[in-house]
């Protein structure tokens, strides 16, 4: 499979459930990783007695100068999708333009909901609660929260590169 077989636009991607989980992944780092991993490890779990793709939605440049500002992304998303399709436990990778990413999860109708152990402390968050929670939820699916690496993330990256 090409990468090309495995990116899309989230209006010209018609896959529906699976694993899903979402950002912007500017600065990829082990954290990304080990997220990615446990997504592919919860897919074949047995969701409903089938195994089921992982489905990564990536922020587009311009949705991420739109959350974090006219300096962001530092890795354009050419960049972004190319290492993201290198990694071995993602299925298909969905870009995205919006600020928020519950179109893309009503889209797909995902099985299974992933975010990072952060995600209380992130902009996506609504009132401590995953966005499209609810709407998981509401059929039956499941959300989950990732493991959460101390101590790295694409800000404290970034922010150390900029101290240079």
């Amino acid at each position: 499979m090409s990468l090309y077989d495995k990116v899309f636009h989230i209006d010209d991607f018609h896959g529906h459930g699976g694993t899903f989980t979402n950002g912007c992944f500017d600065i990829i780092h082990k954290g990304h990783i080990k997220l990615f991993e446990f997504c592919h490890s919860v897919s074949r779990s047995n969701v409903n007695n089938y195994c089921c793709p992982v489905v990564v939605g990536v922020n587009t440049d311009s949705s991420i100068k739109e959350l974090k500002g006219n300096d962001r992304p530092i890795m354009d998303q050419d960049n972004r999708v190319a290492i993201l399709g290198a990694i071995r436990w993602i299925d298909y990778i969905v870009l995205f333009d919006t600020k928020s990413v519950l179109p893309v999860i009503e889209k797909i109708k995902p099985q299974i909901l992933v975010k990072g152990g952060n995600y209380s402390k992130k902009s996506c968050a609504e009132a401590d609660r995953i966005v499209g929670e609810e709407y998981i939820e509401s059929y039956g699916g499941k959300v989950l929260t990732g493991p959460m690496l101390e101590g790295i993330s694409s800000t404290k990256i970034i922010d150390k590169i900029r101290k240079v």
